[in-house]
């Protein structure tokens, strides 16, 4: 039986064609078309391609290309399953991108895989036998545990006002108690020193002071506390006992006339004098 490689080579002898001129006007490879003639098919690419080079060859002798083909399949065994076989491009032309995305494909779905195996094998596993869980069972639940403590937090600050308003009614009744033992005092200082009529009648060493216009006076007992202290009206009067000792001061002496045991002495000074704690004896006139 005549090879593919030596019947194309007889008919392009036959036919003086020179084997430059071939690879020339097919744009075949010169290496290639030798490899053919030589049915060293190692040397071609193999596959689809050496049959289409074949293909070439025969149509440009003129000769019938698919019986030529025929022999080639025969002569390599070519078979069907050889038809699948996709000739890989040089490793230079490969798309790199595509290559990494599938690399990525196919690690993504081997850690799906491995963590639906490891989901199987674990989770449900310690559905089915709790002894088994990877998580130790507590006896209470978070949100009890947070209740717990938001309780107690309450009951501390209900414990913080308790004290809080404590300490708030003792203050106040602490400052009440003082106000009124000062107002008592204070008023009952004020009311002794304006007798009624029936009292200046009673009191010994009564001192009267009579205002002839409108004067302003102060008086203040030996502890300096204030007894009196008012814009006087024209005759107005303000009495107290002269062992009482109080201190007078006033801006204008000179309105103010001063009477003991009901006696006039006379003016307390001259008119727009101004005295400060000038105490009235019966000495002093």
């Amino acid at each position: 039986m005549e090879y593919v490689g030596q019947y194309l080579k007889r008919n392009r002898i036959s036919k003086k064609v020179s084997i430059e001129k071939i690879s020339k006007d097919l744009k075949i490879s010169l290496d290639i078309i030798k490899a053919i003639e030589k049915d060293d098919f190692k040397k071609t690419p193999g596959g689809v391609f050496t049959i289409g080079y074949i293909r070439s060859y025969a149509n440009y002798l003129s000769l019938n290309a698919n019986e030529v083909v025929s022999i080639y399949k025969i002569q390599t065994s070519y078979s069907k399953k050889d038809k699948d076989i996709i000739i890989s491009k040089p490793i230079e032309n490969l798309n790199i991108f595509n290559y990494f995305m599938d690399y990525r494909v196919v690690s993504i779905f081997l850690i799906f895989v491995i963590s639906s195996s490891f989901y199987l094998l674990v989770v449900n596993n310690n559905k089915i036998n709790p002894n088994y869980a990877i998580l130790p069972d507590t006896p209470e639940s978070l949100d009890a545990k947070i209740e717990e403590i938001e309780y107690e937090l309450i009951l501390k600050e209900i414990e913080e006002e308790k004290v809080l308003m404590s300490n708030i009614f003792e203050y106040s009744a602490e400052d009440t108690d003082s106000e009124n033992i000062e107002s008592e005092t204070y008023t009952s200082k004020l009311v002794a020193s304006v007798p009624s009529e029936k009292v200046k009648k009673n009191i010994k060493n009564l001192v009267l002071i009579q205002s002839l216009d409108s004067t302003w006076i102060q008086l203040r007992d030996s502890e300096k506390n204030i007894i009196y202290n008012k814009l006087m009206k024209p005759d107005e009067e303000f009495s107290y006992s002269i062992d009482d000792k109080y201190s007078i001061t006033t801006g204008n002496a000179g309105n103010l006339i001063i009477s003991i045991n009901g006696a006039v002495k006379g003016k307390l000074g001259k008119k727009g004098e101004v005295i400060e704690d000038v105490v009235i004896t019966a000495d002093l006139f």
